[in-house]
């Protein structure tokens, strides 16, 4: 099949993260089983129209990337909006090459929806997440007064995601794939679509990587997390509870990039703390993140004190394909990949401290530690494949384009 994507950014722009890894797998995935895949997506900082990679063609659109110029609104009256310009571009290839099915990541797909019945495709929209889950997580973490100057300005733009965008996206596509159990409850909460109108596929990882580890590996008392550097993220709180009595001692590294990395880092430089508790590795290729610090027998336990409602972290699955036990916050979609008591555990959000207690608990418990590595191992092993995946959305799409 010919099938086209939309994405709001690629692997190939600065600032991707786990939504461009897994659409880059996914897509790269079905052209290894015979499709031929076109990701389309706004060009940004890029300098080139297109580059093909590993058989994926990218098409990168001049386009302006915003729902509207006022508060959201009016989108489509702009022509150089995305919603207008992703419509023309797919058009131009469709007519000479028709494509059988679009795959939108999100809200990307709402130029194609309006005009499905002009062009005679399908759409199939994947949720990574909701509006209503984006705006807790900035109402949680507002804290500073310029916050609060955000806030009108977020909750323009909540109103219409809420109202219109998402539950046009949502009520348009003819399926709508959410990444987590999570997610698919959150949909139908916020926009009243059928649950038979949503498929849960989990985000799967290649395996291949990770090929050296086994799930007998014995683990030391170090504590890594990876990830973006941003409040959100919650790795202020974490560098709190690196400073209690509890954890003064124990090394935390923590390995990812993000807005918020040299404030932390000025914070961690000022204050006194012991030397080499508390380590900013910095970002560094995802080739380096598996071999030096998942691979890294000394690390005992994989944190995620986040504030997000994510639909289903990769770095969880990372972490588990890596025979990592995870002690994270009970937000969002975490628990559809760590199972309490299991191969880690879930704490309430925002106690930290349990948080730093559950930690302890794995790092001074040599059977319970290594009870939850084999156990992290053979769930992703079980579940979080990404041949797996792509089988799945590979039946999903047959089905709806038939």
């Amino acid at each position: 099949m010919r099938i086209a994507v939309m994405a709001k950014k690629t692997t190939f722009h600065k600032g991707f993260g786990g939504l461009e890894t897994q659409n880059k797998a996914l897509c790269e995935g079905l052209s290894a089983k015979g499709h031929i895949v076109t990701i389309f997506s706004p060009v940004y900082e890029l300098d080139k129209n297109e580059i093909i990679e590993n058989n994926v063609r990218y098409v990168f659109v001049k386009c302006v990337y915003r729902m509207g110029p006022v508060f959201g609104f009016f989108g489509t009256i702009q022509k150089s909006n995305w919603i207008n310009r992703s419509v023309e571009e797919f058009t131009k290839i469709h007519e000479k090459e028709k494509f059988d099915i679009v795959l939108a990541q999100s809200s990307t797909g709402l130029g194609i929806i309006k005009n499905k019945k002009k062009l005679n495709i399908k759409v199939i929209s994947i949720a990574h997440g909701t509006i209503i889950g984006e705006y807790k997580t900035f109402v949680a973490s507002m804290k500073q007064p310029q916050d609060f100057t955000k806030f009108l300005q977020n909750t323009g733009f909540t109103i219409k995601n809420f109202f219109r965008r998402q539950r046009d996206f949502v009520h348009g596509s003819d399926k709508i794939i959410a990444v987590s159990n999570y997610v698919k409850q959150a949909i139908i909460d916020e926009t009243y679509t059928f649950e038979e109108k949503i498929t849960v596929i989990k985000n799967g990882i290649d395996p291949r990587p990770f090929k050296s580890i086994n799930e007998h590996i014995s683990r030391g008392n170090k504590i890594l997390y990876a990830g973006q550097i941003t409040k959100s993220k919650g790795i202020f709180e974490l560098y709190k509870m690196s400073k209690t009595n509890e954890l003064k001692d124990t090394v935390i590294d923590l390995v990812g990039g993000g807005d918020d990395f040299e404030l932390l880092l000025k914070k961690v430089k000022t204050e006194k703390i012991k030397a080499g508790t508390f380590n900013m590795i910095g970002k560094c290729s995802y080739e380096d993140l598996v071999d030096k610090y998942y691979l890294n027998s000394e690390y005992g336990v994989f944190v995620f004190p986040t504030k997000r409602y994510e639909g289903l972290p990769m770095v969880l699955i990372e972490a588990m394909f890596s025979a990592m036990p995870i002690v994270a916050y009970n937000m969002g979609g975490v628990s559809d990949a760590l199972e309490d008591g299991h191969n880690g555990f879930l704490v309430k959000e925002n106690d930290q401290k349990n948080f730093i207690k559950k930690v302890k608990l794995i790092l001074e418990d040599d059977n319970l530690r290594k009870k939850m590595s084999i156990n992290s191992y053979n769930k992703a092993n079980n579940q979080f494949k990404l041949s797996n995946m792509v089988d799945e959305y590979e039946k999903v799409i047959t089905k709806v384009r038939s």
